[in-house]
């Protein structure tokens, strides 16, 4: 109960887990508003000490997914607020701004806020193309930057879960691949 999870990426080491790249606080991004623009610092201020972090980490990415041809990445954290927006959009930029065509998909059915970032409404998106109300053509957004796409969560369902476990999101992950 007094464990307040990872402090030393050696402790995820020790689990045999391989460790990419250690992103600190972005003083910026504490100051500012959750909801805003300002979460893509990687846009908005590309010469910021904390976007190289998410340089070295796309170049780790590179090599580790080369090997295996891996074209998929999964951002997930243990409980809300410890940053997984701000990671996967601002890892979504510097992919894209190294010529690489990327689609950010918010996951995050239940309180999902990427579209915020990206100034589209939530509606017509991943749990709509999972409980057939729309295609992935007509959810996908584009984005003022280059080479980025972004899928928004969709519709709060009342069962995000489940839909996540049906076939038809494995097929879509497929398609999109």
């Amino acid at each position: 109960m007094s464990n307040n999870g990872v402090e030393d990426a050696a402790d995820i080491e020790a689990l045999g887990l391989a460790v990419y790249a250690t992103v600190p606080r972005s003083e910026v991004q504490a100051r500012s508003d959750k909801k805003s623009q300002s979460k893509l610092l990687s846009h908005s201020d590309p010469s910021d000490f904390v976007v190289e972090y998410f340089r070295g980490l796309r170049t780790s990415l590179h090599f580790a997914m080369t090997a295996n041809d891996a074209r998929i990445i999964s951002i997930t954290g243990s409980t809300p607020g410890v940053g997984k927006s701000f990671v996967s959009s601002n890892l979504c930029v510097v992919m894209a701004n190294s010529a690489k065509r990327t689609l950010l998909i918010d996951g995050d059915m239940r309180k999902g806020c990427l579209h915020q970032v990206f100034s589209h409404a939530s509606r017509d998106g991943l749990s709509d193309i999972l409980a057939g109300t729309t295609t992935a053509d007509a959810a996908i957004k584009t984005t003022d930057i280059e080479n980025l796409s972004f899928l928004p969560r969709g519709s709060i369902p009342p069962n995000p879960t489940e839909l996540l476990m049906l076939p038809r999101f494995e097929q879509l992950l497929s398609e999109l691949a």
